[in-house]
């Protein structure tokens, strides 16, 4: 046995050898199922991880080997009796509420009558196991001779999103323990779904099916969460096969602004070595050469296609073939060359930095250094993340060099025809940078006007009767460049606020540069902020907009990013499910910001207008309730667009706002700063927060290790109504009170501390709390006035996400 696992993998080695990446790429594509590995199945069963499949009656056809091994089978029912089943139970009360929102039940049990299998894990093994371990199974060639021809380009047309992934493990030689396994199954009820088992995803299982909404594809997954073997502990997470380390990154945009790039970084491989690796790069650049140790190495750019360019996250896979020898454990300088566009013009002389976060291949989320050189027209100033070590004009072109000096999580870049200015805060240096006119879609345009008609005699052409139309020269464009200083200014103190209550930053640098369009981001050392975040409420740019959409861009989009250089930038998360904290807290940031330059009045407005848009209705139902907060990214759907922004992040600042309440201000701002002290001790999850938030809680509180409070409101939906009934009665020369609250519109056990302050006489009152949803139908408290309650406000100074009556 021994020896034809050893000749096996000798044969692999050397056809691997004397085959090109590109060769495989085009066999694994071009694959086609084997009539002489056809099998008539009865009650076979497959399990992968939480995954079950069952193949009750049908056919089972490998596909051909490549390089001695099968990469896809085929599941089909071919009798009308015949059928597969698949069940998949999701183990968290979030995913069951996810798989509910899609599926109408929590879990996915499915008949089906085919199912395409592609796999670089054990399943060839598995399937043959069970098929003979079936009570009735036989081979069937020609069955399979019938079935072969027509599924081999079902096959072929399947395994285009799997073949990068396939290509990767073949040539990586990593074994199967690290290979993954995906279905593209046809149910009988929910038509074309996938499942998905990869154990290089930190939520190895997944489902879930293209769908289309407003005449454009859209991945919806139904649920996604770490496999049974990761959560019992019998299988730990394997680390990345390498990480990318010290980069040195020279750049030159071209007038044109095309790109071309040289970069070389530390390449350390885990033990034991893979044999090829792969990277994401932006599909719009190009890779042309590769190097490791200063000796050009084999490459593939294998840009996306059928699912995996549906979903548009604009990746391509470049896989490198490694040399032999490459020794684990230390550095081997690795080298890239690649070019292409992802500088683009926004029109009237602004751009725009796209593929922010794939510019450059990486390999994990670790930390690491920078080291950064462009050259760029001289016409144009560009700013980068870093402190800028080098600057010189030579003829029509400028060359600038950053330098990191400490790891950091990513690096980027942005460039425009600028104004600048500068502030220093405590050792630190604040820069902004602002266009000097706004992109073209927030250009002024002529308007027609319609004048007065001219008298009879003297209208020219007899029998016209219509109005001339005059073009009305429009007035001047917006320039941000004008309010640069008191951006400059506005910036500072928003930093130096956020040092005051977190702790040093990632970068001694922080640069607030200009972005065309709605949005912002926050890298280390580098802020993209939208070009209206440059104009403050009321100016002619903004006059138009809601007052909540004013105060929005003028006063809380900046402070946001800003407030990444420490929620992202220094405390960092890794998992899609805990990315609510980095922009929850970046959130919350703004709204301390906002609350310490105009007051809590201003801060509670802000909040009161998240709520509404929390309750805003869709479909019938509020859009908080499309998923727990720790849905992420997959709240985001055509149907409920808003959904993904108006959860993660106003919702998550209500979060944070009302743990502030039950901490207090001085634990609550001790809890941030020991989040910040903290970081280097890894990624932040939710639950490692949840573990330190606990260590504040005020002794005697109900829920001393915030249980309750994250079931509530980061692994479940709901917001409460809450409603007051109160009566009091002359007794004496004193009033006695009675007052209960009553909560609706979430589970029974939804405890809740809500304040209820009582007036009597102009400028007096008193607050009681009391404990509604415990259980009871009803919490309430009596006491004895002096003076006859004028009136009663539940939660009256607004730490609480609630409906109040």
């Amino acid at each position: 046995m021994f020896r034809r696992v050893a000749t096996a993998v000798l044969c692999i080695a050397e056809a691997l050898a004397a085959a090109s990446a590109a060769d495989d790429l085009r066999a694994i594509r071009s694959l086609e199922l084997d009539p002489q590995r056809c099998y008539r199945v009865r009650d076979a069963f497959l399990e992968r991880e939480d995954l079950k499949l069952y193949f009750t009656d049908g056919h089972l056809i490998f596909a051909k080997p490549l390089r001695e091994r099968t990469f896809a089978a085929l599941f089909l029912a071919t009798s009308p009796s015949d059928v597969g089943e698949l069940l998949l139970i999701p183990p968290t009360p979030a995913e069951r509420q996810s798989a509910a929102r899609h599926l109408g039940e929590t879990i996915l049990n499915e008949k089906f009558r085919n199912a395409m299998l592609f796999f670089t894990d054990d399943t060839e093994e598995a399937l043959l196991a069970a098929i003979r371990k079936a009570p009735s199974h036989r081979l069937d060639p020609a069955e399979g001779a019938r079935i072969a021809p027509r599924w081999s380009s079902v096959l072929r047309n399947l395994i285009d999103s799997s073949a990068p992934r396939i290509l990767l493990d073949l040539r990586a030689e990593r074994g199967l323990a690290a290979g993954f396994f995906a279905a593209a199954v046809r149910g009988s009820a929910r038509g074309r779904f996938d499942v998905v088992v990869n154990p290089d995803s930190p939520e190895q299982v997944a489902a879930g099916r293209f769908a289309w909404a407003d005449n454009r594809p859209y991945y919806e997954t139904w649920c996604r969460f770490e496999a049974r073997s990761y959560r019992s502990g019998a299988k730990t997470a394997a680390p990345p096969p390498a990480r990318l380390e010290n980069y040195r990154i020279e750049t030159r945009l071209a007038a044109d602004l095309n790109m071309e790039v040289n970069l070389g970084a530390d390449l350390v491989l885990a033990a034991p070595p893979a044999r090829a690796l792969g990277f994401d790069l932006s599909d719009r650049l190009e890779v042309t050469a590769m190097r490791i140790e200063g000796a050009p190495v084999e490459f593939l750019q294998s840009r996306q296609s059928g699912a995996g360019a549906r979903r548009g996250d604009g990746n391509s896979l470049v896989v490198v073939q490694l040399p032999a020898g490459l020794a684990a454990d230390r550095a081997h300088r690795i080298e890239f060359e690649y070019r292409g566009t992802v500088v683009t013009d926004a029109g009237a002389g602004v751009y725009s930095v796209g593929n922010r976060d794939n510019w450059y291949p990486r390999a994990g989320l670790g930390k690491t250094t920078y080291e950064l050189a462009f050259r760029y027209p001289a016409r144009l100033d560009l700013v980068a993340t870093g402190t800028r070590f080098e600057h010189e004009v030579r003829g029509g072109e400028r060359l600038a060099r950053f330098r990191s000096g400490q790891p950091i999580r990513m690096a980027g870049f942005n460039l425009g025809d600028y104004a600048a200015a500068s502030r220093e805060v405590e050792g630190f240096r604040i820069e902004v940078r602002a266009t000097k006119t706004v992109e073209s879609r927030l250009q002024p345009v002529k308007r027609p006007v319609m004048l007065p008609r001219l008298p009879a005699g003297r209208r020219r052409g007899a029998g016209r009767s219509e109005s001339p139309i005059l073009l009305v020269p429009p007035p001047p464009a917006a320039n941000p460049a004008d309010g640069i200083e008191r951006v400059a200014d506005e910036s500072a103190a928003a930093f130096a606020y956020f040092l005051r209550r977190f702790g040093k930053p990632a970068l001694p640098v922080t640069v607030v540069s200009p972005a065309p369009g709605d949005f912002g981001q926050g890298l280390p050392g580098l802020v993209y902020a939208s070009t209206l975040s440059y104009f403050r409420r009321g100016d002619r740019l903004l006059q138009p907009l809601p007052h909540e959409t004013q105060r929005f861009y003028a006063d809380l989009l900046r402070p946001h990013e800003i407030a990444h250089q420490w929620w992202g930038s220094l405390v960092h998360v890794e998992r899609d499910k805990d990315i609510w904290l980095m922009e929850a807290l970046a959130t919350y940031s703004s709204l301390l910001w906002l609350e310490e330059r105009r007051g809590a009045p201003e801060r509670n407005a802000a909040l009161a207008e998240f709520r509404r848009n929390l309750l805003r209705k869709a479909d019938g139902e509020t859009l908080e309730s499309a998923g727990p907060i720790v849905l992420g990214r997959r709240l985001r759907s055509p149907q409920l667009p808003d959904a993904y922004r108006t959860i993660v992040y106003e919702k998550g600042a209500w979060i944070l706002h009302m743990l502030r309440g039950i901490l207090g201000d001085d634990a609550f701002f001790g809890l941030l700063r020991r989040l910040c002290a903290a970081h280097e001790a890894g990624p932040t999850t939710t639950e490692t927060f949840r573990a330190l938030a606990a260590a504040f809680v005020p002794a005697g509180h109900h829920d001393p290790d915030l249980r309750d409070f994250f079931d509530q409101w980061v692994y479940g939906t709901g917001i409460p109504r809450l409603e007051v009934e109160w009566k009091q009665t002359a007794r004496g020369g004193s009033h006695l009170f009675r007052a209960r609250v009553r909560q609706s519109g979430v589970p029974e056990y939804f405890p809740l501390r809500v304040p209820v302050e009582v007036h009597t006489l102009p400028g007096r009152s008193l607050v009681k709390t009391v404990l509604a949803g415990d259980g009871e139908d009803e919490a309430g408290f009596s006491v004895a006035l002096r003076n006859p309650a004028s009136r009663v406000v539940l939660d009256p100074e607004a730490w609480l996400l609630a409906e109040v009556r």
